[in-house]
């Protein structure tokens, strides 16, 4: 299914989307990245989070273990935001996507900031040739959540770090 759902948005809704007004292309990426609020409505797995490093690296970690639940929409969510990232205009996704997830980045509920960093970490590599610009501004907030008070907001800026070191290593 989610295949088929990454077919559909990229074929019959970004491309389309990519020659459209620039206030349908943002409507579309506001779109996707509620979606990647869904996961984790609760605080329910935390614990085993915490217990296990193989919790983390199955997934856990960002709510996409593939169980059905809501993890599965923001998984969903989160391949729809990497498609749009890399069929849209770089410059477009990185103003829509930053400016979203910075005014998360400093909310009060742990699952705010992980949504941020989540977005961040998921639009580096189709917007890798506009980002690096913004690195100097973006590492140091990144490096400020590895020490956040919850777990999963940790991870996920120690993920989000990882990715723009892929990106961006020689």
């Amino acid at each position: 299914a989610l295949q088929i759902a990454t077919e559909l948005l990229t074929n019959h809704i970004l491309r389309p989307c990519a020659a459209a007004l620039p206030g349908v292309r943002e409507a579309v990426l506001v779109a996707i990245m509620s979606g990647c609020q869904t996961f984790d409505a609760s605080d329910e797995g935390t614990a085993e989070f915490l217990a296990t490093p193989e919790a983390a690296d199955s997934g856990i970690g960002f709510g996409d273990g593939g169980d059905g639940g809501e993890g599965d929409l923001a998984g969903a969510a989160g391949s729809c935001l990497d498609i749009a990232s890399k069929e849209l205009d770089p410059d477009e996704v990185l103003r829509v996507c930053l400016q979203a997830a910075w005014g998360m980045l400093s909310d009060e509920d742990w699952r705010a900031r992980r949504t941020a960093l989540y977005i961040t970490s998921v639009i580096c590599s189709g917007t890798r040739s506009k980002m690096y610009q913004h690195l100097p501004q973006l590492v140091p907030p990144l490096l400020l959540r590895t020490a956040d008070p919850h777990p999963r907001v940790r991870y996920a800026a120690a993920h989000c770090l990882t990715e723009l070191i892929r990106e961006f290593r020689a």
